[in-house]
């Protein structure tokens, strides 16, 4: 196939893909001004007579007229011609340049709240106008998403048109396929080949998942009822709670509508970005009162009134009178904060803020130290072993609100740092793979000129 001149038109320069389905090349579109790049997929059939043959072109026919109809979308790739030649078919479509998923998600680091986010509604954008056509594209997968270069839109690709020719097939390159679907991401019915629009649903689910955790869906574990088993530390309930539901085993406690899924992603948006409410105390500069915060102290009174006064200031509290229980608390969830009474029995506040320190998952997490001792070496001893700050009894709350917001800022602003760190990198590596699969086109191209 390589170097022939498809419909007098297309030179075929490189095989990008193939699969039992398919076979997909580079190639360029000779009629056109500038002779650009474009991708022509042959269509893999196994038609043995003529009556075999007159179905899969009427089919493919069916096809054609469909993703012509999905390419009116900007984030589907436009169908240029299909044509048949010699008993074999042929779709060519854009090109589109960019990273796909696939690639992306072996690059560190795991996605956060704001790239799931933008995901989901980028894709589900997208599934809103093609469920409209009364289309299921149901291989919803990473290497059939990509990146496009020019805006970081998230392009659809593969809508298995001659998928539906071979609904029993089994492809021969090894990749588990189920009819049309992907093992991992199909959801059961569709795996029963009784696909639906929350099939779609379900498979963008998983791969937000596994975006968040950076495990492939077959290493995902099930309970019992056959639903997922994942958590995120810190990740918000109603995010959390959103994708749970897209990745219902069954499709009845599932999303059934794209439109639902983005109204809910909606609310999970105003959560996380709205600023918060006026509150009654004076405010502290214009910091927010948003923390989880992990409160330890071994007097059942102090603890009781402490940790209500804080709720009641917007703050998520988590409250014990045990230094272990603490501790265990927060490596189950990281806190922002860890606020915690000197004198308890057992392990005192200094040796808290000593194990802190000596787990990677908590050196981050600021710790408070409160306290009925005065004395400048208590101050001291509890700087020394990693406290953030001291304050010593009796207090104001203004004053201890006070102190903690500025603890919480400044994390807030380390993380940032942090996450924009992480993302610059993820970035570089990005655009170097982009630009070497750049040169790989152009050394493809140069070896293999357009004849004369």
């Amino acid at each position: 196939m390589l170097g022939q001149l498809l419909d007098n038109r297309y030179q075929v320069h490189q095989l990008l893909g193939s699969g039992g389905f398919s076979r997909t090349y580079l190639a360029q579109d000779t009629r056109r001004p500038g002779q650009p790049v474009c991708v022509v997929k042959q269509l893999v059939h196994r038609a043995s007579d003529p009556e075999q043959l007159a179905f899969v072109r009427r089919l493919f026919r069916q096809e054609g007229e469909i993703l012509e109809r999905l390419g009116e979308q900007d984030q589907i790739p436009r169908l240029l011609a299909y044509f048949e030649q010699k008993e074999e078919f042929f779709l060519v479509q854009e090109y589109i340049e960019g990273l796909s998923l696939e690639q992306e998600l072996t690059l560190p680091p795991v996605w956060n709240e704001t790239q799931v986010l933008n995901f989901l509604k980028d894709v589900l954008t997208t599934l809103t106008f093609v469920h409209a056509q009364n289309v299921i594209h149901r291989d919803i997968k990473p290497s059939n998403l990509i990146r496009r270069h020019s805006d970081q839109k998230i392009v659809l690709l593969d809508f298995g048109a001659v998928k539906r020719i071979h609904s029993g097939d089994t492809p021969a390159d090894g990749q588990s396929t189920l009819g049309l679907g992907t093992t991992g991401y199909a959801p059961l019915e569709q795996v029963e080949g009784r696909p639906r629009p929350g099939s779609d649903i379900y498979a963008l689910g998983v791969m937000a998942i596994q975006g968040l955790i950076g495990v492939n869906p077959l290493q995902i574990p099930e309970d019992d009822q056959g639903e997922l088993l994942w958590q995120v530390p810190n990740l918000h309930p109603t995010l959390t709670a959103v994708l749970r539901r897209m990745t219902r085993r069954y499709y009845w406690d599932r999303y059934d509508r794209t439109a639902a899924v983005l109204q809910d992603l909606a609310t999970v948006e105003k959560h996380l970005y709205e600023p918060p409410e006026t509150l009654l105390l004076p405010k502290v500069g214009n910091l927010s009162r948003q923390g989880d915060i992990v409160l330890v102290d071994d007097q059942p009174e102090r603890l009781r009134w402490l940790s209500l006064t804080l709720v009641e200031q917007g703050f998520n509290v988590r409250s014990t009178a045990d230094g272990t229980l603490a501790l265990e608390m927060a490596q189950t969830q990281t806190p922002d904060l860890l606020l915690v009474e000197a004198a308890l029995p057992g392990m005192d506040g200094y040796e808290f803020c000593q194990r802190c320190q000596s787990q990677s998952a908590l050196q981050a997490v600021p710790v408070m130290i409160l306290s009925d001792q005065t004395a400048p070496w208590a101050a001291v001893k509890a700087f020394s072993v990693g406290a953030v700050d001291y304050l010593p009894r009796p207090f104001k709350v203004l004053e201890l609100i006070a102190r903690m917001e500025t603890r919480l800022h400044q994390g807030r602003l380390c993380r940032e740092v942090t996450f924009l760190q992480q993302q610059l990198q993820q970035t570089q590596a990005r655009l170097q793979m982009e630009i070497q699969c750049r040169q790989d086109l152009e050394q493809k191209l140069h070896e293999h000129p357009q004849p004369n």
